[in-house]
């Protein structure tokens, strides 16, 4: 499973998730518990995406 960090949300339960790849049984309460709510053995954690600028306005 994939995360890409973005605003503050209840999926990351309102901080920063640190950008990697982790497995069950490893660090990370928050991690772990995403990952047996979604039945998961592997969470990829991205870093948070920049958005894309605005079309300039003629």
């Amino acid at each position: 499973m994939t995360y890409t960090q973005g605003t503050a949300s209840p999926a990351f339960y309102y901080w920063r998730w640190e950008p990697g790849t982790y497995h069950v049984g490893g660090s990370g309460w928050e991690v772990q518990s995403a990952m047996r709510y979604f039945g998961k053995t592997t969470l990829h954690v991205l870093p948070p995406g920049s958005l894309p600028p605005l079309p300039a306005v003629p």
